[in-house]
């Protein structure tokens, strides 16, 4: 809401907004790729340190994570949509090609996802994250 807030009082054809912008998701996508890259050794520091080792592990497949990660990105996405359509920065021309393009992906991701080891999935999607930040963070 406080992102709807502010990109509601700011040019919304701006250079600057978009190059902030573009910069912006381009790190996060490389901190979220760091975090995958070392996410055992993440994990391992986190355990050493808790109060309760016992509630901070989690020992499921890599699936369920990311099910768990849609299940928050879903409403997440809703509302940041909700929140573009209301201050008319949607672009329905791109909304319909990403969504075009997503489905087949969603589809055939999915039913492999289950096929594939953890060990080569997670450095295929983390070296993806890596190349679309620099990519972002490039333009």
């Amino acid at each position: 809401m406080l992102t709807i807030g502010v990109l509601s009082r700011v040019p919304k054809q701006s250079p600057t907004t978009a190059a902030i912008i573009s910069m912006s998701i381009g790190v996060a996508l490389i901190i979220a790729a760091v975090a995958i890259f070392f996410r055992r050794r993440i994990r391992d520091y986190a355990l050493a340190r808790a109060d309760n080792p016992t509630r901070t592990r989690y020992s499921g497949p890599i699936i369920r994570i990311v099910g768990s990660d849609l299940a928050h990105a879903v409403p997440l996405t809703l509302v940041a949509g909700l929140g573009h359509w209301l201050i008319g920065s949607v672009d329905w021309y791109i909304v319909g090609a990403l969504l075009l393009g997503s489905l087949p992906g969603i589809s055939i991701g999915s039913h492999l996802a289950t096929r594939i080891s953890d060990r080569f999935l997670l450095p295929v999607l983390a070296s993806m994250l890596v190349l679309i930040g620099l990519r972002l963070i490039a333009s």
